[in-house]
């Protein structure tokens, strides 16, 4: 299966775009945590576990710094968010290629994690034993500009008309 990443091309020169956040793989939910509620489907109760890292990491990865890079199965979800901030970065954005195929034979796992946000079609990658993302695990890397992220607003837009937040078009300045 493809996998996508979008980042900026500052993010991709100084490879802050491919380093994972933190070190742990797995999560323990306290009394008092601020995203995890009472119900949650997707928050394991009982110990730590994988499955509450992963769904930390979908929730807020800046605040849960697990050893993560998310990953989307979409090009176009990947172009969105390598520049839905244009304004504040240089108007390029990069999208790297791979699969879950290169990434396995390097012992990188590629878990599906779309339960919080179906439109990001997303696959946490765990990168248990790299702190950055193997250059040889790559095999494209895509440039991206303002018309690539107006049609990939676009598509995105008519794919899931029932998203609301983001709104594509108008987050990109459409």
């Amino acid at each position: 299966m493809k996998l996508y990443r979008g980042m900026s091309l500052a993010q991709w020169e100084s490879c802050t775009g491919l380093t994972r956040k933190g070190a742990e793989t797995v999560d323990q939910l306290y009394a008092g945590d601020t995203c995890a509620r009472a119900g949650d489907m997707l928050i394991t109760v009982g110990g730590p576990s994988e499955g509450n890292a992963l769904a930390m990491h979908s929730l807020d990865s800046r605040f849960y710094k697990g050893a993560f890079l998310s990953f989307t199965e979409s090009f176009d979800v990947a172009a969105y968010y390598a520049l839905k901030d244009r304004w504040q970065i240089e108007g390029l954005g990069i999208v790297v290629e791979t699969s879950s195929e290169q990434l396995a034979a390097r012992s990188i796992r590629a878990v599906p994690n779309r339960d919080r946000y179906p439109w990001e079609q997303e696959v946490s990658v765990v990168m248990d034993k790299h702190e950055t993302l193997p250059i040889d695990a790559i095999s494209m890397v895509h440039h991206v500009d303002t018309p690539q992220l107006r049609r990939s607003a676009s598509a995105l837009s008519a794919k899931w008309p029932d998203v609301t937040f983001p709104n594509f078009l108008r987050e990109v300045g459409y």
